[in-house]
């Protein structure tokens, strides 16, 4: 009822410098406060402290849980009050900053999509988006509904950075294996990560030994089959190439 009489004041300092918004992310903070705050106001989540170094909310948020040394698996994060706190206010506000991005703000969005599917159009943190596949692995093999791909193939289309995406890809291709075998546009997983300079352990690797029977499969858009793709590219990393062909050197009897 504050908030919804002065939502303005979600921002303002108290003696401690510290603001409302930041407070609810406190344990002690019931989440539903949180998420009624960021359904009405969803551009909260981007942002950005008054300060010289500031950054938006939603990396601050994530940023504990892109620590390489933080393993946990769904049943800690569920068992453990505290955990499953932090767990739940991080989603709500990764659906906040998406629905923001978007430009769709309306009420009832934070629950629209499947958490992996929005953490994955929002570009989250790659050791995030493994945390999001370690808790939501059902929706690994779901369609992506705006883009009408899986999440494994979005992530190998849409990663700007394709060094930065190995783990997130690893993550996916455990929880859902076949995903290598299913095409988009008539390409195949393989097909779409030599695409942009993917190297042999920057994802193809990983791609190659869940479906190696793909190696066999030229890429509709070169005509090439994977090893020669490769080769072919402007800057082709000879060890990927020497890797794919090393696999299967059989494929070689196809070139013809």
């Amino acid at each position: 009822m504050l908030f919804d009489s002065f939502p303005d004041a979600i921002l303002f300092n108290d003696f401690c410098g510290d603001t409302p918004l930041y407070l609810l992310y406190h344990s002690s903070k019931d989440y539903r406060i949180l998420e009624h705050v960021l359904q009405k106001m969803p551009c909260l989540a981007l942002q950005k402290e008054k300060t010289f170094s500031g950054q938006p909310l939603i990396k601050r948020i994530c940023a504990p849980w892109t620590s390489k040394q933080l393993s946990l698996t769904r049943t800690d994060v569920e068992t453990n009050a505290t955990l499953k706190d932090r767990w739940t206010k991080l989603v709500l506000t990764v659906r906040a900053a998406h629905a923001c991005t978007i430009g769709q703000q309306q009420d009832g969005l934070l629950t629209q999509i499947p958490e992996l599917h929005v953490a994955l159009e929002f570009s989250c943190p790659p050791l995030v988006l493994c945390h999001f596949v370690e808790m939501y692995p059902e929706q690994v093999s779901m369609m992506m509904a705006k883009q009408n791909c899986y999440p494994l193939h979005y992530i190998l289309a849409r990663c700007g950075s394709p060094r930065d995406s190995q783990s997130t890809i690893q993550s996916l291709i455990a929880s859902f294996p076949e995903a290598v075998h299913c095409e988009v546009e008539g390409r195949l997983p393989i097909h779409m990560a030599i695409t942009p300079g993917r190297t042999w352990l920057d994802g193809i690797r990983d791609i190659t030994y869940a479906g190696p029977d793909n190696l066999y499969c030229p890429d509709p858009q070169s005509g090439l089959i994977p090893f020669l793709q490769a080769a072919a590219m402007e800057c082709a990393d000879l060890a990927t190439v020497y890797c794919l062909l090393r696999e299967n050197p059989a494929v070689i009897r196809s070139i013809s």
